[in-house]
C-alpha cells in the first residue's frame, strides 16, 4: 500500500476508524431495521459492541504494528545522530543500514499469503465434493 503512494501513518488510521464507524453505524440500524420488518431477533448493543470495540481495536491494534516500524528508525536514526561517539558507525554506512533494513521490512509487513478458497480447491481438485462426501460416509 505504501508503495502504490498510501501513507500509512497514524492519521490515517484514526481516519480509517472514524469511517468504519460511521460504515457500522448505518449498517447495523439496516440489519436491525430489517430483522424488525422480518420478524427476527437482532442483538444490536452485541452487533454495535463487536463491531465498535472488536474490530474497531483491531484497526487501532493493526495502526500501532504497521506505524512502529517508522517512528522506530526515526528515534534511532536521531539518537545515532545526537552523538558524537555514533559518528564512526555513521560514516561506516550505518543510517543506510538502518534505513535498507525498514524498507525490507516494510515490504514484509504488506506481502499477503494466498488463503485457499473453496473455489481455489474446486479448480485444483474437481472431484472435491464426492471425495468429502466418501470420507465422512454420506451417500
Amino acid at each position: 500500500m505504501q508503495g502504490e503512494g498510501l501513507d500509512l501513518s497514524e492519521a490515517f488510521f484514526r481516519d480509517l476508524l472514524t469511517i468504519y464507524m460511521g460504515v457500522t453505524d448505518k449498517l447495523t440500524k439496516m440489519y436491525s431495521d430489517e430483522s424488525m420488518f422480518n420478524h427476527l431477533e437482532y442483538d444490536w448493543d452485541y452487533e454495535e459492541y463487536l463491531a465498535r470495540e472488536v474490530f474497531g481495536s483491531c484497526i487501532l491494534h493493526a495502526g500501532e504494528i504497521l506505524t512502529a516500524q517508522a517512528t522506530t528508525t526515526d528515534r534511532l536514526l536521531r539518537l545515532a545522530n545526537s552523538y558524537p561517539q555514533f559518528k564512526a558507525c555513521l560514516e561506516a554506512v550505518l543510517a543506510e543500514t538502518i534505513l535498507s533494513v525498514e524498507s525490507e521490512l516494510k515490504k514484509r509487513v504488506f506481502e499477503t499469503p494466498h488463503t485457499a478458497s473453496w473455489e481455489r480447491v474446486s479448480h485444483k481438485i474437481p472431484k472435491i465434493n464426492n471425495i468429502l462426501i466418501e470420507a465422512i460416509g454420506i451417500g
